[in-house]
């Protein structure tokens, strides 16, 4: 009578500060599909893993699921599998296949999901359009097919899986005692185990070695394969080198002799799941010890990053090695080498936090002189957190969860989360990429004499401003065109001289990207009037009154009927008219405070400027 370990899971795990569940509500049963992984019932879990952007996919054994929980909303929904344990076939959508005891799973970089179907005998892939395939095993449980290609092979309980660097994939078959391999083109080999169920061969080649019911598998990133030799309680390694095997952790006696030992003198008990992080550390779900266990990969030692060794549930939210865990059959860790623990007999997946991010707003690439604010990524499962933030390993004394201030090139920005339960985290550091700042310079020239109601051409020279940017024009400080470069045609505005004398300033700013500073004033150009007729009378004469005024202006000392143009100061006319001798008067109550130039011309074509200020 076949049959399948039903704690088997696999793959990985990493060592973290702070535990916390996130999915499964402890119930054993299936529940909660399009609701909150955290609500949600999830049977039996036996391995993880998650994709490029963080989405979790969990293995559910007992209900023939693989269940997918949203990174972004915490959501769980059915990925691969209807609940009905067997085989339906291939080529279908992955949510109407059926299932036979699933036990481990693994990505690709580019999105293919590989599953071990226990109980099928098949190692299955599901494609980044959700169709679901057979790529090894026939279905027959049986040993056959090496050197052939693999979906003509026989297989037999494959278990634990895993995927190296150059897309092989390697998975424990189970009751063959062997580990199999799937090359990039699809042909299978056995790359460790002779068939004979036993414990032999250690620091020889891998296929002459008796190995006894392998479960779980990982590689490191130099292509070495670590497996689970289930009933040997002993973690093997197979070297990429030569193919040899050896011992890495277990005595081959079930048990615990404690932690900060070499790992080849520690015991282990019945251990389910290995994992490599990504600094090459070995992760074991040491199931019947209640632990996840990590070998140091410099030192050899191992230790205890998760359980108190006491089946139980407890410990959200506090150091995970003060929580109960109850049976863990499976740890694997992400990118960040964050792990994920799947806490069997607790019907849970749980999840210890390593790190977590800073933002750098605006961006950890900057101009120089740029400041920049730092702000902690929330981790909810830190109740009450303070924080301590440091610049190039050096504290600099804040308690918020954020942090402002200009950095400098190469500047390692960094923060630790203190929670009130006792774990502390450590953020992912952020490296500033500080580059220089460049100086656009811009000079204008054009002509410096003209009569009032003529076109004014100013030009400006610009450069180290990049090929494109935009000239605000100013006369006395207030906007009166902008250029833009490209697509106009030169760097020159052209306006209408008003009365007076202006003084015409421009500022480039550049928009081509870069590092530019926003905006630099170019020297003022004067502008000057000349009007080639004498004055009214004589300028003397002419009283405008009261000026400074808030609503009427009086003229007076003008003989018979005048022409008169009221403008702002950059040429644009407000008011225009004759004034009468009898009703000499401009009501300039309407207009805004500020400057103006009052033009007055009479009948011989004689003409005064005042200026006006209106309060």
């Amino acid at each position: 009578m076949k049959f399948i370990f039903i704690f088997i899971i696999f793959p990985c795990l990493s060592y973290s500060q702070i535990i916390t569940t996130i999915a499964g509500n402890g119930n054993a049963f299936y529940s909660g599909d399009n609701g909150l992984a955290i609500s949600a019932g999830v049977y039996f879990p036996v391995s993880v893993c998650t994709d490029s952007i963080g989405n979790l996919f969990i293995v559910e054994q007992l209900d023939y699921r693989i269940r997918r929980v949203d990174v972004s909303t915490g959501v769980i929904s059915t990925f691969v599998g209807n609940g009905i344990a067997g085989y339906n076939g291939d080529n279908i959508i992955s949510t109407n296949a059926q299932l036979n005891y699933p036990i481990g799973i693994i990505t690709d970089t580019i999105g293919n999901f590989y599953i071990a179907d226990g109980n099928n005998n098949r190692i299955r892939k599901v494609n980044t359009n959700g169709l679901i395939t057979t790529i090894a095993g026939n279905g027959v449980p049986t040993y056959s097919g090496d050197s052939t290609l693999a979906t003509l092979s026989s297989i037999y309980s494959p278990t634990g899986i895993t995927i190296d660097r150059f897309g092989n994939i390697a998975f424990s078959d189970n009751h063959n005692n062997r580990i199999r391999k799937i090359s990039s083109i699809g042909i299978i080999s056995t790359i460790a185990g002779n068939g004979i169920q036993g414990y032999y061969g250690d620091n020889g080649l891998a296929n002459n070695a008796q190995i006894n019911s392998p479960i779980g598998i990982s590689v490191d990133t130099l292509g070495n394969f670590y497996f689970i030799d289930y009933n040997n309680s002993r973690l093997r390694k197979i070297s990429m080198n030569n193919n040899f095997i050896s011992t890495i952790c277990g005595t081959g006696v079930n048990g615990y002799n404690s932690d900060g030992i070499l790992s080849n003198i520690a015991q282990i008990n019945q251990p389910r799941g290995v994992f490599v992080d990504k600094n090459n550390d070995i992760l074991i779900a040491d199931a019947y010890n209640n632990r996840i266990r990590k070998i140091n990969v410099i030192s050899g030692i191992i230790s205890t990053v998760a359980g108190t060794g006491i089946a139980g549930f407890s410990g959200d939210g506090y150091s995970p090695t003060i929580a109960k865990l109850n049976g863990p059959s499976y740890v694997y860790a992400d990118r960040h080498n964050d792990y994920y623990i799947t806490d069997g007999a607790n019907h849970r997946v749980r999840k210890i936090i390593n790190s977590f991010p800073i933002n750098a707003l605006p961006s950890n690439i900057i101009c120089s002189g740029t400041s920049v604010t730092f702000e902690a990524g929330v981790i909810s499962a830190c109740t009450s957190p303070s924080y301590q933030w440091s610049v190039n390993g050096v504290n600099v004394g804040t308690n918020s969860a954020t942090f402002t201030y200009i950095p400098l090139d190469g500047d390692t920005i960094s923060c630790i989360m203190m929670c009130i339960g006792g774990g502390s985290i450590h953020s992912r550091p952020v490296i500033m990429q500080v580059d220089s700042m460049n100086h656009p310079y811009i000079s204008l020239t054009g002509t410096t004499s003209v009569s009032v109601g003529n076109p004014v051409t100013i030009n400006a020279t610009v450069t180290n401003a990049g090929s494109t940017y935009y000239i605000i024009w100013m006369n006395h400080g207030v906007t009166f065109a902008t250029t833009n470069v490209p697509p106009a045609s030169g760097n020159g505005t052209t306006y209408t001289k008003g009365a007076g004398t202006d003084s015409i300033s421009a500022k480039v700013v550049v928009t081509g990207g870069g590092c530019y500073d926003s905006a630099t004033t170019a020297t003022y150009t004067t502008v000057t009037t000349t009007v080639g007729i004498s004055n009214i009378n004589n300028a003397n004469d002419v009283q405008v009154y009261p000026n400074p005024t808030n609503n009427l202006l009086h003229i007076d000392n003008v003989k018979g009927d005048i022409n008169y143009r009221l403008q702002n100061i950059v040429g644009q006319c407000l008011q225009i008219g004759i004034l009468q001798q009898a009703n000499n008067k401009l009501n300039v109550h309407e207009l805004p405070a500020g400057i103006y130039l009052l033009e007055l011309t009479n009948t011989i074509g004689q003409r005064e400027v005042v200026r006006v200020v209106k309060e």
